[in-house]
């Protein structure tokens, strides 16, 4: 049967040849790999993107009226599939089986968040960071960003831009509030809640967001988080590196079975171009946090992965040696451009 899909104006009848989903975390690179990863997608193995995937935010819909989607690697598409992939049926299948399995689990939360396409084959994707950098960058990006924005539209401030980075990495809140006056507080609480509320998981998300995922943890220091992740990780098809983009890509070329070279044209768009640079003591101070510590265990891990899968396709020609390449050289890479914001491609 045919799958009719509506994205960007175009019709067409193509049947998708695949499911493909890129676990997107933040600040680790994702926007790059998703805007270079999703037009080749649609255009070479016919995927439909989910609603969270389209810039115009527009459903697809099959013959019989059921939303169907191939292509997930939106945080808002992706993220929550972590909870079902990592369940040890579904690791344990092979990729022809796995979203029959994941349907089996929670249907529901397919068809309203990521309606993958029954019988056929999953591929997937993740990209890791440098826990310190991840961090650096999620701190900057907020005061800079939508965090600032929609808190001074309340009359509170970001709670990136009004802490020092080492208080905000271990506040629940995303705004904070610097008035004393008890009346304006009340009416800041009670207008602001989403702002405001105490909430876990917006310290997971910048504490140890990959391992807390990756790891089935509401804790980022759940002693068994660490040996979860790792087995997620093992069963997923590309692990890249962030800071190893170019051999990301290839990789995700090689695995995804595209041509050779259709990825290698990519584009980092960057907010935090000016960002200062924190001293070793700073550096230090942040990598010591035992949330950071135990991400940092998994990263390595995910370097380890990274590497064997690097030399195995033979493209060890395109790693880079971060030795010799500080952040200013790089941000003359004819990769990056500096933005005020990420377009969605």
């Amino acid at each position: 049967q045919l799958l009719l899909r509506v994205v960007f104006g175009f019709v067409t009848h193509d049947k998708p040849s695949a499911n493909f989903l890129f676990f997107k975390f933040h600040k680790v690179g994702g926007t790059t790999v998703t805007n270079t990863l999703r037009p080749v997608l649609m255009r070479r193995k016919h995927v439909l993107p989910s609603v969270h995937d389209t810039q115009e935010g527009r459903s697809v819909v099959a013959p019989g009226g059921t939303a169907s989607a191939s292509l997930c690697m939106d945080h808002a598409s992706s993220l929550p599939m972590l909870s079902l992939f990592a369940k040890k049926s579904v690791l344990q299948a092979g990729r022809n089986t796995r979203v029959e399995l994941m349907y089996q689990a929670a249907p529901k939360l397919l068809e309203q968040t990521c309606p993958l396409v029954r019988g056929l084959p999953l591929f997937t994707g993740v990209v890791l960071r440098d826990p310190v950098q991840r961090i650096l960058s999620k701190y900057h990006f907020q005061r800079a960003s939508w965090c600032a924005r929609e808190s001074s539209k309340f009359g509170l401030e970001c709670a990136a831009s009004a802490l020092p980075l080492s208080v905000w990495l271990n506040v629940s809140t995303t705004a904070a509030v610097t008035t004393r006056d008890p009346t304006l507080l009340k009416q800041l609480a009670l207008q602001n809640d989403s702002l405001l509320r105490v909430n876990q998981e917006v310290l997971l998300e910048k504490q140890c967001e990959p391992l807390a995922r990756l790891g089935s943890a509401t804790s980022c220091a759940d002693p068994l988080a660490l040996e979860r992740a790792k087995t997620t990780l093992s069963a997923i098809d590309v692990v890249g590196i962030s800071e190893q983009m170019a051999a990301t890509l290839a990789l995700l070329e090689r695995r995804f079975a595209l041509p050779y070279g259709v990825l290698a044209n990519f584009t980092s768009y960057l907010v935090n171009c000016n960002r200062p640079n924190i001293s070793l003591t700073e550096h230090k101070q942040i990598n010591s946090h035992p949330a950071v510590r135990a991400e940092r265990r998994l990263y390595k891990y995910a370097l380890h992965r990274f590497a064997l899968a690097v030399r195995h396709e033979g493209l060890t020609h395109l790693l880079v040696n971060h030795s010799e390449v500080d952040r200013k050289s790089a941000l003359h890479s004819s990769h990056v451009r500096c933005v005020t914001h990420k377009p969605m491609i």
